[in-house]
């Protein structure tokens, strides 16, 4: 055997996987059986060294032309996908900008509780801390600054018997009070910082398009804890609610809350998920088997007319229909073809409901064509206007329809302790 022959018989180029360059330019027919070429240029005329350079070139012809061809589909792919030369810029709702330098960071979009957290950093610098003193005892409660003259919504019974109060701010700084005026039937006072203005003022909103299900958000002082306002969330869960308060008038068209409003933070105030002050939290309700509780707050129409009233003529006046009565019954309803009303058990003497021929179990539809579908809806609105102003009485009696004017007056004092 030949010294420079393999070990093993080559195999003929079609059984192989891989080529010599050498073999490139022979034909299998060259091939002999035993894996050997035979007559490698032999009748062509051409050299064994010709046919390898040829053969090299094309090779390398091919080999550029497939390079170039990639290249120009690889760049044709990544403009198609948008990724040659070109980034995607994602708009979120709260921009960052980052340095080339910077780590990559991921922006999360804003949930329910960013909103929560905007809204808090606004309205806790226009939450205070009040410290009351008065009778020899002392206590706590919460106010809103509404004014930039430094005036304060809380609530009456916060202030009830003051001798002197005391504004905590939320960056802890104390500024005395003078109680300027309060209504116990209402339960809303007003108290003013002496000589002490403010950047920070609550925009007071509207509670009149209020939805059940909607955020609710209270902020207050609560057990009158250092460290500035508490922030505590959750929804209007009813509206127009009639709570007892115990020795004073019955607190009307309350919002009700499941926000936790703790003792302390009577007089903050109830926010809604545009920051604007809906109402001002006044009472809880405990229940008996638990320690959850039920917060109400009164509406802010309400407190910014008592407020008013203070403001403008030192004192408030509540008009006087007349009359006391309850929710109509479903039955009733159906006997007289309405939706609702208040149907009157007692009219007072020398009042305007007795003077327009309003009699007991009359039921009362509508005020100035606004219909009324419960006893609280009906006190509600008469509360809201003035004495003198005449209205438009729609009630029923012994089945018949009657619409009379009646012009309202000043509540008694005796109405209420």
């Amino acid at each position: 055997m030949d010294e420079d022959e393999p070990t093993f018989p080559w195999l003929p180029p079609d059984d192989r996987l891989w080529r010599h360059p050498s073999e490139v330019a022979v034909r299998p027919s060259t091939w002999e059986a035993g894996g050997r070429p035979t007559g490698t240029g032999a009748g062509t005329g051409i050299g064994t060294g010709t046919m390898l350079r040829e053969a090299d070139r094309r090779l390398w012809t091919v080999a550029l032309l497939a390079g170039v061809l990639g290249a120009v589909l690889a760049s044709g792919a990544g403009v198609v996908v948008g990724q040659y030369h070109h980034s995607t810029t994602v708009v979120r709702p709260i921009e960052q900008i980052i340095s080339p330098s910077s780590p990559v960071l991921t922006v999360a979009a804003s949930s329910p509780k960013d909103a929560v957290v905007d809204i808090a950093e606004r309205l806790r610098p226009t939450i205070v801390q009040l410290l009351v003193n008065g009778n020899g005892s002392n206590g706590s409660g919460s106010g809103v600054i509404f004014r930039s003259d430094g005036y304060i919504l809380t609530n009456s019974h916060v202030v009830d018997g003051a001798q002197s109060v005391t504004a905590v701010l939320s960056d802890g700084h104390k500024v005395d009070c003078r109680l300027v005026g309060s209504d116990r039937a209402t339960d809303i006072a007003v108290v003013k910082m002496k000589d002490n203005r403010s950047d920070q003022v609550a925009t007071l909103g509207s509670s009149t398009q209020l939805r059940v299900g909607q955020l609710a958000i209270a902020i207050g002082d609560p057990l009158g804890l250092a460290g500035g306002p508490s922030v505590t969330s959750g929804i209007v869960s009813a509206t127009d609610r009639q709570v007892s308060s115990g020795s004073s008038a019955p607190l009307l068209d309350m919002i009700q809350t499941d926000a936790a409003i703790e003792p302390g933070s009577s007089g903050g105030a109830l926010v809604d998920a545009n920051g604007m002050v809906i109402g001002i939290t006044t009472a809880i309700a405990l229940g008996d088997q638990s320690a959850q509780t039920v917060g109400f707050a009164t509406p802010i129409e309400l407190a910014r007319d008592v407020a008013n009233q203070i403001l403008t003529n030192g004192k408030v006046t509540h008009t006087w229909l007349g009359l006391e009565g309850a929710d109509v019954d479903d039955s009733t309803a159906r006997q007289l073809h309405i939706s609702g009303g208040a149907v009157v058990s007692n009219v007072d003497s020398d009042s305007p409901a007795l003077r327009a021929g309003v009699a007991p179990t009359d039921v009362v539809t509508a005020v100035d064509m606004q219909t009324v579908s419960t006893m609280n809806a009906l006190e509600m609105n008469i509360r809201l206007r003035r004495p003198g102003d005449h209205v438009s009485l729609t009630f029923i009696h012994d089945g018949v329809v009657h619409i009379t004017d009646v012009q309202l007056l000043e509540r008694p004092y005796t109405d209420y302790p």
